[in-house]
């Protein structure tokens, strides 16, 4: 639980941000955002260094990007919808990274 040293400026900032919450119908992409996955080696696509082998298939991790910097992201937004798959055969659960990168660290 946190309490403010001032509650009753931290209602009112409250009600001003929702204002221009409300005001704002499209805000601007900072960061480039997406997630770290791995998908099957292509060779016109990736480099032959980074693949591996993962039960028997050449895989290779990824940035999956969902919302280019600088992009106009509407305040109804919705990320795209994408399909995912496990690594392994044998897997039961997946879990993704997400990341946020600015435009300097992508290749």
């Amino acid at each position: 639980l946190i309490r403010p040293e001032k509650p009753d400026v931290a209602i009112v900032m409250g009600a001003v941000r929702a204002q221009l919450a409300e005001a704002m119908s499209v805000r601007c992409a900072q960061f480039n955002y997406g997630i770290i996955t791995n998908t099957n080696y292509d060779e016109k696509k990736h480099e032959k260094s980074k693949s591996r082998l993962v039960d028997g298939k050449e895989k290779v991790e990824i940035y999956d990007l969902f919302v280019p910097q600088g992009s106009e992201i509407p305040n109804n937004f919705e990320t795209p919808k994408k399909n995912y798959f496990p690594l392994r055969e044998a897997q039961t659960e997946v879990s993704f990274k997400l990341a946020i990168i600015d435009c300097e660290s992508l290749p």
